[in-house]
């Protein structure tokens, strides 16, 4: 698993640090109908605003928001939340 990592830019001068994960990638691919993973390939630069805009969750529409910030910078950050290993649970195929 991994998560986003975002730097938001206002044009008043703020920046805003957050993080998006596994909430925020659902919201994500049902709001656009399309897997978080082959979105962001695209390199379409709503996504990454969309995706600050739900992990700062401002109270205004995604659109409204928009008019006040300047650029969003994403980050991808891989995450082993699971030590690897072997299972200590046999898997049926095993028995």
């Amino acid at each position: 698993m991994f998560e986003v990592k975002l730097k938001t830019f206002y044009k008043d001068g703020r920046e805003v640090e957050t993080v998006a994960s596994a909430e925020h990638f659902i919201e994500f691919e049902e709001h656009f109908d399309e897997a978080f993973g082959a979105a962001f390939s695209t390199g379409k630069f709503t996504y990454s605003y969309y995706l600050s805009w739900l992990t700062i969750a401002p109270g205004v529409e995604f659109k409204e928001w928009a008019k006040s910030v300047r650029d969003v910078d994403p980050e991808i950050v891989g995450l082993v939340p699971f030590q690897a290993g072997p299972s200590e649970v046999s898997s049926p195929s095993s028995l």
